[in-house]
């Protein structure tokens, strides 16, 4: 017996904007999530396994919590390239609350940055990256040229640096 076709709206899962409508459409045994951004006039489709990542992170402090979990739902883990390329997308569509990017596992997509292109400033995407990430918070810090400003010559620091290392 094939299932109906449903289409039901869910909650918004924390760590995306308030702001989408979020809905869990069935398609006979297929499953989709779908995220309607009514400002911009786009939806996004996630998979089941994507969902349950937003929905599962506030409460996983980091990606072997959250592994674990997704390894209990779906039974078999979630690779760590798999969660980094997920997570850039997301980023780069600009869909991450502002709650989110103090997540240890979402540090990196506090900031963002940006390129002059004919003259006029474009924000650069976010790039997966590769294994454990490392997230640096550098206060108080000056690079100095030592040999009068000579390029190719080596920089140096001339205060202490207080760094703060997260290991997501």
């Amino acid at each position: 017996m094939e299932k109906a076709n449903h289409i039901q709206k869910i909650a918004t899962p924390r760590y995306l904007l308030q702001t989408l409508e979020v809905m869990r459409v069935g398609q006979g045994d297929k499953e989709t999530y779908l995220a309607r951004d009514k400002f911009h006039g786009r939806v996004h489709s996630l998979e089941p396994w994507q969902f349950h990542v937003l929905k599962a992170l506030p409460d996983c402090a980091d990606f072997g919590q959250l592994n674990t979990d997704f390894e209990r739902e779906f039974g078999q883990p979630l690779s760590q390239r798999e969660f980094n390329e997920f997570i850039v997308d997301i980023a780069n569509l600009g869909l991450l609350s502002q709650e989110a990017v103090a997540h240890p596992l979402l540090t990196r997509f506090a900031s963002k940055t940006y390129a002059v292109e004919d003259g006029v400033a474009k924000r650069k995407p976010f790039t997966v990256i590769e294994g454990p990430v490392f997230c640096f918070m550098i206060t108080g810090f000056n690079w100095h040229n030592l040999t009068n400003h000579n390029p190719g010559s080596a920089l140096t620091f001339t205060k202490q640096v207080a760094l703060n290392i997260f290991l997501t």
